[in-house]
């Protein structure tokens, strides 16, 4: 008896704070996996950081040559870091309703046995 007491008291104790804890280690992990930070702060910046730069005494034709270029460049770099943010935050989302799901089935999860063995008992 004193087994399933302690279990009890853990579980709605240290388990219960630990899992919240687990939940936000999870988000912040993610969070930098996708670099959200860094990508929003380098949103316009030029995809690889390829930039092409015109000869000093070159044609207006080779100028403007080299500034198309680079705008091509950073539209990609934003296409591609405006992509990854939203898939990003989707997944941020779907690891916080898993979380907030996690917490509130946390105390039920006990009681899952008897429940199950009524429902068995019904069928």
């Amino acid at each position: 008896m004193a087994l399933l007491a302690d279990f009890l008291v853990w579980w709605y104790g240290k388990g219960w704070i630990g899992r919240m804890r687990l939940a936000g280690i999870h988000i912040k992990n993610w969070y930098e996996f996708f670099s959200l930070r860094i990508l929003l702060k380098t949103l316009f910046h030029p995809w690889r950081q390829i930039v092409n730069r015109p000869v000093r005494d070159s044609s207006l034709k080779a100028r403007f040559d080299s500034m198309v270029d680079n705008l091509v460049s950073r539209v990609v770099g934003f296409m591609v870091r405006i992509m990854t943010i939203i898939a990003g935050g989707i997944v941020i989302v779907l690891v916080v309703v898993a979380s907030v799901f996690w917490f509130i089935m946390w105390p039920l999860l006990p009681l899952a046995p008897a429940i199950l063995v009524f429902i068995g008992g019904l069928l």
